[in-house]
């Protein structure tokens, strides 16, 4: 009896003994998770600024601003603003909330300051200061609007001589197998090619758990694969999430292959019964050829446009690099929970009604609530096209 009970609380302090094992983990775990939230949360909000001196991209024109952010974005905006080469000297590191309250007074030296923010910073510090730029716009494509602009655009007859020239075909696959000549073999190179030291890659775990419930769609020039496109359905909506070129050869995309997976999908899609297609994110920027391309294609902007982050631009004094930057990268902006589009033109130009219609068709994004055209003079006056269906303007 004696030797039973010894064990029996042998056995109970061990199973007391596992049990705190088993809390001490949980919670080292939970301590360990929250304090790579903390830091991720600090690494979004403690800015590294710089200093950036160059020639502006298109005209040659003496442009510098400072620029408080990191670096992949960073890239972005010198992709942006310069030919090739610049100059960057570090400034530091500012907290965003000092940068929002002191940086323009503290870098009014500069001809304009750019920085990344949070909405909820830009809406509780920075309303009054500048344009707020979202990094990412998402849109969407009415499948119904599509298949007329099919029979009717100039954009897609032309993509289906290209079709038809390059004896393109299409193939949807379920197999895991392919997903893994997907994103080795296409995505990664054509993305890491198409945007060099600007690649956001997607890691291989993220896209493999969109493909659980998802559909990789193949562009293939006889039996020999080219492009692909991942599409991922959710409840009754589809999602192009990502798309590869084979060995990110430019050759295929010159030759038509991303057309070619638009058209196919679009196809494919209405077959399927589906009424939209949500094709993902592009960057703000007017002239930004991947929002170029699907606007094209007939993108409208989604009314869900998660913005949790963006540009704060700031023209600070109106040199000749700022106002060729502006003029040369109109943008979409956050006025209140709507987006404007911003397109700027030398000040004491007379802007005319057909000019006017050109900027709108080259620059208007259906979704935008409005497009202002802005005059580079001492006051910064916007000619407002309000509507998309006609055009109606005036001076504010």
């Amino acid at each position: 009896m004696i030797l039973y009970f010894d064990s029996e609380i042998r056995n109970s302090k061990c199973e007391i003994d596992e049990s705190t094992m088993t809390e001490k983990k949980l919670i080292s775990s939970v301590l360990r998770d929250s304090v790579r939230k903390l830091r991720k949360v600090l690494h979004a909000h403690r800015l590294n600024v710089w200093l950036l001196e160059g020639e502006e991209r298109w005209t040659g024109e003496r442009l510098s601003f400072v620029y408080a952010g990191h670096k992949a974005n960073r890239n972005h905006i010198l992709h942006l603003a310069f030919n090739g080469s610049y100059r960057k000297s570090a400034c530091g590191k500012a907290w965003v909330w000092d940068a929002l309250k002191f940086g323009v007074n503290k870098y009014a030296g500069h001809p304009m300051v750019i920085m990344e923010i949070a909405k909820c910073f830009y809406r509780r510090f920075g309303r009054q200061e500048g344009f707020y730029i979202p990094w990412w716009v998402y849109g969407e494509i009415d499948l119904a609007v599509a298949s007329m602009r099919i029979k009717q655009s100039s954009t897609f007859k032309a993509d289906l001589r290209r079709i038809r020239k390059n004896h393109f075909q299409y193939e949807v696959t379920r197999d895991k197998d392919q997903f893994d000549h997907f994103y080795h073999n296409m995505y990664v190179p054509y993305i890491t090619r198409a945007h060099g030291d600007r690649a956001l890659l997607r890691s291989y775990e993220q896209l493999r758990h969109y493909f659980s419930c998802g559909e990789l769609l193949f562009v293939k020039n006889k039996s020999k694969y080219v492009g692909c496109s991942l599409l991922v359905f959710e409840d009754d909506s589809v999602y192009a999430k990502e798309l590869g070129i084979k060995d990110g050869n430019m050759h295929y995309l010159r030759a038509g292959v991303v057309s070619a997976l638009y058209y196919y999908m679009i196809l494919y899609l209405m077959e399927k019964g589906y009424k939209k297609v949500n094709v993902g994110a592009s960057r703000a920027f007017l002239k930004d050829g991947v929002l170029v391309f699907k606007k094209r294609r007939g993108m409208r902007l989604s009314h869900q446009n998660p913005w949790p982050m963006g540009f704060l631009i700031k023209p600070l004094r109106k040199t000749d690099g700022v106002k060729a930057f502006l003029k040369n990268n109109p943008f979409m902006y956050v006025n209140n929970d709507s987006f404007n589009g911003a397109v700027f033109v030398e000040s004491g130009e007379a802007v005319s009604e057909d000019q006017l219609k050109k900027l709108h068709k080259d620059h208007y994004v259906p979704g935008v609530a409005k497009l202002n055209i802005y005059q580079l003079g001492e006051r910064q006056d916007p000619i407002a096209i309000t509507t998309e269906e006609k055009l109606q303007f005036c001076v504010k």
